[in-house]
């Protein structure tokens, strides 16, 4: 799944799917209106990381399980990110 990005950390991103992101909510957003194939994120340097969206969907639950994430975010962020 991170074929290509495993040498990645400490990223910032300032776009996701072409949409400017200025904070957490943003970048939500941006995830849960997706529709296409691919989800899109930009760092301020011009690296694009390309996400395969039904395949992260997918291994999303085993991710959180594996790691011991209780949720994908906060209760804060489901509430703020679905206005």
């Amino acid at each position: 799944m991170n074929s290509g990005y495993h040498e990645l950390e400490n990223v910032q991103m300032v776009k996701a799917q072409g949409r400017r992101v200025r904070e957490l909510t943003d970048l939500i957003r941006a995830v849960d209106a997706a529709e296409d194939e691919f989800i899109v994120f930009e760092t301020p340097y011009g690296q694009r990381i390309v996400v395969d969206r039904q395949a992260a969907a997918d291994r999303a639950e085993m991710i959180l399980r594996r790691y011991g994430v209780p949720a994908d975010r906060s209760a804060d962020l489901k509430t703020k990110s679905r206005g």
